[in-house]
């Protein structure tokens, strides 16, 4: 099953593409953005591209050299996408390096057999490719122990101690070849964990953004509702419920978002002794009276680069669990934070570099886990609890994935993670997180969870604002916040819709409120567009998940504010109040 990436800036092509290859068993993404190509590379393997030739901004013969120009994206077969056969066109793709072409609307059974014909051929390179390289470090091998052969028999007939110390040399080149033997079928484990991770992530990564919408509209109306009842006891009971039951799931939606890794936060050299403590003092709120917490943190260990929330995600969730298997029998939770260095890889944990490593261990004296149970742990979804809302520490219920989320934080963090327990004994988690080498280009951020917000009163001013959103729902939960602020609200449903109603008269908004991604045009595209007209409009992005912007980099698309859903209207009105003060 390959990954295949359609470029096409035409829709109901990509679309129709799309439904046709997912028909042949393979997976299909497509963008109708050729400039967002590399950065969806960066993220994403892919195993063949389809590219169309004529697009707008950019023609494909050239976006063909520049990613056969790409010593990182160059071995990528790419099949050109043309309603233009004449040998002029083709040719000219074929000598930047394109594979094959196929003609514009597509056949179903000519693209079926390209595909797979470019495929096979790709396949076939690579395997001789891997030959070719097998067989070469077949002969340096070869070649070594001949070397070594003639060495031995040179001693040999020198003395019987040079024959000894021959012997002894081939017994560490044994021991030798058996470790690396062992750390390559490690190896080959953890590279089928992340190619599992990573597609089910992607999975992670759609659910969450659907979910997140369904939450904001929730969200917002209870909020609106609250307002209406407040002073009815009955009601704001059931109100509460449901309230409750949508943190939860908001909970849920954050561990996918985390699991799906979505967005790459930039390096932040950090104190996580703090982290672990915040942990801690949570976890203790919910322990079993027979639970004692022992903690030996050391706070003179150097800063890394990490995410101090994440850190804090991660002991907290080992904290959880542990606590979780030891409800009703007692027993100690063991917390621990040092510095450790290799100078070489350690025996019981090969895949280990050498090099300085904090070292976090979670260890509780439980239930233990079976090797079965242990080998399953970070699986996505699985769990040995019933199924069921998010784990808060004294419910038995669980999600299963409080572990495959801390599993992709470490990894995120060029981290490991080393199991040990055993049935009836307890279990012990080890996190090793490399320190930097050099940290003189880095300043040390200082550890905090909690955001205060400024009370400071709204602008006098009422705005004029353009809601762009293509969940009417939503788009009417907008309009009746900014209304209730006694701002002038004109909703829309698709970019196209906002673009017409903002270019026949560009000076009557003073501001636009967007969603990210939407059929006919994304956010980000109408964004630019908006500020083509008019270069001083300000504009807030909301997305329940985008791979393209995010909040280290939205500022780069000229945008003011960006948010993910569900939103915290009063941060957004916060956040208005400060662009139009600023």
């Amino acid at each position: 099953m390959a990954h295949i990436l359609i470029v096409d800036d035409e829709y109901q092509i990509a679309q129709q593409l799309t439904l046709l290859i997912r028909s042949f068993g393979h997976v299909p993404t497509f963008t109708l953005y050729p400039e967002a190509l590399f950065d969806f590379l960066k993220g994403e393997s892919v195993d063949l591209i389809l590219l169309d030739v004529n697009m707008p901004d950019i023609d494909g013969v050239t976006l063909l050299k520049q990613i056969k120009a790409h010593p990182e994206y160059q071995s990528i077969p790419i099949i050109m996408l043309t309603g233009d056969t004449s040998r002029e066109v083709l040719s000219e793709c074929f000598m930047v390096g394109a594979a094959d072409y196929i003609n514009k609307p597509p056949d179903k059974i000519i693209l079926q057999a390209r595909i797979q014909s470019v495929l096979a051929a790709q396949e076939s390179f690579e395997q001789m490719r891997i030959s070719k390289k097998e067989l070469q470090d077949s002969l340096k091998i070869q070649q070594m122990l001949n070397n070594n052969l003639l060495e031995a028999t040179e001693k040999l007939e020198k003395s019987k101690q040079e024959l000894q110390n021959s012997l002894e040399i081939q017994q560490m080149l044994n021991n030798n070849l058996m470790e690396a033997t062992e750390e390559l079928e490690v190896t080959q484990e953890q590279l089928i964990q992340a190619q599992k991770m990573k597609a089910l992530g992607t999975l992670a990564g759609g659910l969450a953004h659907d979910f997140n919408n369904l939450l904001f509209i929730m969200q917002g109306n209870l909020d609106l509702m609250r307002e209406d009842y407040g002073g009815d006891p009955q009601i704001m009971r059931y109100l509460d419920a449901i309230i409750e039951a949508k943190d939860r799931a908001k909970n849920v939606v954050n561990h996918l978002l985390t699991f799906a890794h979505i967005e790459e936060q930039p390096p932040v050299l950090t104190q996580i002794h703090p982290a672990i403590e915040r942990a801690l003092n949570i976890a203790s709120n919910t322990l079993d009276d027979r639970i004692t917490i022992r903690q030996n943190l050391d706070r003179t260990c150097p800063p890394i680069l990490a995410s101090a929330t994440q850190i804090y995600q991660t002991v907290l969730n080992l904290c959880v669990n542990a606590c979780d298997a030891m409800i009703g029998r007692g027993g100690v939770l063991e917390v621990c934070l040092e510095k450790m260095v290799f100078i070489k890889n350690p025996p019981y944990f090969p895949q280990l570099n050498r090099g300085e490593y904090l070292h976090v261990l979670v260890r509780d004296t439980g239930i233990g886990m079976t090797p079965k149970v242990q080998s399953r742990i970070f699986d996505p979804f699985f769990t040995t609890k019933g199924l069921g809302g998010i784990n808060t520490g004294a419910s038995k219920e669980g999600t299963g994935l409080g572990l495959s989320v801390v599993y992709n934080i470490v990894q995120n963090h060029n981290g490991l993670i080393r199991v040990e327990s055993e049935l009836g004994k307890g279990s012990s988690f080890h996190l090793y997180f490399p320190i930097l080498e050099e940290q003189n280009n880095f300043q040390i951020k200082e550890w905090g969870l909690e955001q205060n917000f400024s009370t400071q009163e709204p602008a006098a001013r009422k705005l004029r604002i353009l809601v762009v959103d293509d969940e009417a729902r939503l788009a009417e939960l907008y309009a009746s916040e900014f209304e209730l602020e006694e701002h002038e609200v004109v909703s829309c449903y698709d970019g196209h819709q906002a673009l017409e109603a903002f270019q026949k008269d560009p000076d009557r908004f003073d501001l636009v409120v967007t969603d990210q991604e939407m059929p006919k045009m994304l956010g980000t595209r109408l964004s630019r567009e908006l500020l083509k007209i008019r270069p001083d409009i300000s504009i807030i992005l909301v997305t329940g998940y985008s791979p393209i912007v995010n909040e280290q980099n939205f500022q780069d698309f000229g945008l003011k504010g960006f948010f993910l859903k569900p939103v915290n209207f009063e941060e957004l009105f916060q956040k208005i109040r400060d662009i139009f003060q600023n």
